[in-house]
């Protein structure tokens, strides 16, 4: 019998916080290890800017519908300044665009630049070259370039959602999204109490703190939202979550769609896609394919 997030939690007793994580890591990589990769090709490392870490896979379903696909961007999370797209080999985190492609779409996972060496918006405008490689690319692997849906992570989905939600970000044509879904988002900055993190990204200039502060700058465009976090978050994500949702709903006068996960933790929630996870497989399918549905007129993916 498969364990629950809660029953390998409580596994981890007393251990540190790196420990719990390794514990989480494996339980998930031998759930993963487990499901079909036979239906869907994977195009690695495809440059989509100059620097190095521009880089792109794309992973692609070998049955191609009558019409074309969805594409869903996963962008990976690191507090802004560590991590890769392919950070433990094959499984994390191409486990999120390999369930894309598993359920009849385009999954392409984004490399990005870190911090300190490449500071805010560094992370939104790489996402924005993503972005315009795949509008002008995805056509030719059978995806849909008005069907595309920017997802992340953490600090990943701290860069979608400045993308979407800045429009100075944005090409002249506007973000060329049909929809951001933002997990565990961390947009909550304390420049009294500064994270070593933030710093690195945001830049120890204090005083720029409050024009690159994404809560009280975010203007919600012609896509749709999605907003998740997870029950057993630490307490700054919980916070970043119902400030964002506050924020856009009071400033557009319409709620995002939104989830709580219930029994997953800050690790956990984006290593459970791909595994069975009905909770969270379920609400990002039916995001992405209401979406679709509600843009094109047509039949659900």
């Amino acid at each position: 019998m498969v364990k629950t997030i809660t029953e390998v939690l409580a596994e981890t007793g007393g251990m540190s916080p790196e420990a719990t994580r390794e514990h989480i890591l494996a339980h998930y990589i031998a759930l993963l290890k487990v499901q079909p990769r036979d239906s869907f090709t994977i195009e690695m490392d495809i440059p989509f800017g100059p620097h190095e870490r521009n880089r792109l896979d794309v992973h692609v379903p070998k049955a191609k519908p009558a019409k074309p696909m969805p594409v869903v961007m996963f962008v990976f999370g690191g507090g802004f300044v560590q991590g890769q797209k392919n950070l433990h080999g094959e499984w994390i985190y191409g486990n999120v665009p390999d369930f894309f492609a598993r359920n009849g779409m385009i999954g392409i996972n984004v490399n990005y630049r870190l911090a300190p060496e490449h500071q805010w918006p560094a992370g939104a405008e790489d996402v924005a070259a993503a972005v315009a490689w795949t509008r002008k690319n995805v056509e030719q692997y059978g995806g849909d370039p008005s069907q595309i849906f920017i997802m992340g992570h953490s600090s990943g989905a701290t860069h979608v959602a400045t993308y979407a939600l800045r429009p100075e970000l944005h090409p002249a044509g506007g973000p060329g999204i049909a929809g951001v879904m933002i997990l565990s988002g961390g947009f909550y900055m304390t420049p009294e109490t500064p994270e070593p993190n933030h710093l690195a990204y945001y830049g120890e200039d204090i005083s720029k703190w409050a024009h690159r502060n994404l809560i009280a700058n975010a203007q919600w465009g012609d896509f749709e939202i999605f907003l998740s976090t997870a029950e057993l978050e630490p307490h700054s994500f919980n916070r970043s979550f119902t400030a964002m949702l506050d924020a856009l709903t009071q400033r557009s006068g319409k709620m995002p769609r939104f989830a709580e996960f219930n029994g997953h933790n800050h690790f956990s929630e984006q290593m459970a896609i791909g595994t069975g996870d009905r909770q969270i497989e379920t609400a990002l399918l039916d995001f992405v394919r209401s979406v679709t549905h509600k843009k094109t007129g047509g039949t659900r993916p």
